[in-house]
């Protein structure tokens, strides 16, 4: 008796709307979970926060096959994952964005928020007096990832370089790592921002 094979979590996303955003949750050992409950093109909203030992993992769409900054985590993604509970003591939180152009999942840039180093970074704020408290510094930061990383993302793709610069600063100033790892099965590479057919 055979058994069928059952779907990747790339192959679920493949299967979703391509008009708006969709949220899943992952577990080790569990099924990928669609927990999407309100969306548009350009945000979405979960039914429930994540349990311990969960994993964000939401899409971008390309549209009409240009960038439109789509391999960089939007305001709200930052927001989201500067706000998240701390959960089971983990001082790492990792999420992804699925990447797709048309139904095709062509990459996934990952983010991962190192506490410790954000902690590290809010104090040393904190120190300068500069901000009333915590919340005022990080409005700020928000508004400064706005104008250095997301007001350098062009209509097409990303000047040669700007990636880099925009990992670079995000690593330093809020404490969140960034890759983006291409669909590598389907032909795809990461080149100048995008996602790219070889």
């Amino acid at each position: 008796m055979t058994h069928r094979r059952g779907r990747t979590p790339t192959e679920k996303i493949e299967r979703s709307p391509t008009n708006r955003e969709m949220i899943w949750y992952k577990a080790p050992s569990l099924p990928l979970r669609n927990v999407t409950r309100s969306s548009t093109d350009e945000w979405a909203q979960p039914t429930r926060f994540m349990r311990q030992n969960e994993r964000r993992i939401h899409t971008h769409n390309q549209k009409y096959g240009i960038n439109h900054g789509t391999s960089i985590p939007s305001i709200l993604d930052v927001d989201t994952i500067l706000k998240t509970p701390k959960m089971d003591n983990r001082d790492k939180q990792t999420e992804f964005i699925a990447v797709r152009s048309r139904e095709k999942v062509v990459g996934y840039t990952v983010y991962q928020l190192n506490r410790k180093k954000l902690e590290a970074i809010v104090h040393r704020a904190m120190e300068t007096g500069k901000y009333r408290d915590e919340k005022e510094f990080l409005r700020q930061l928000r508004a400064e990832y706005v104008m250095n990383c997301l007001n350098k993302v062009t209509l097409a793709r990303l000047d040669p370089g700007v990636a880099d610069e925009i990992k670079k600063w995000m690593n330093e100033n809020m404490g969140i790592t960034l890759r983006f790892v291409p669909n590598r099965k389907e032909g795809y590479s990461f080149h100048d921002g995008q996602f790219i057919k070889n």
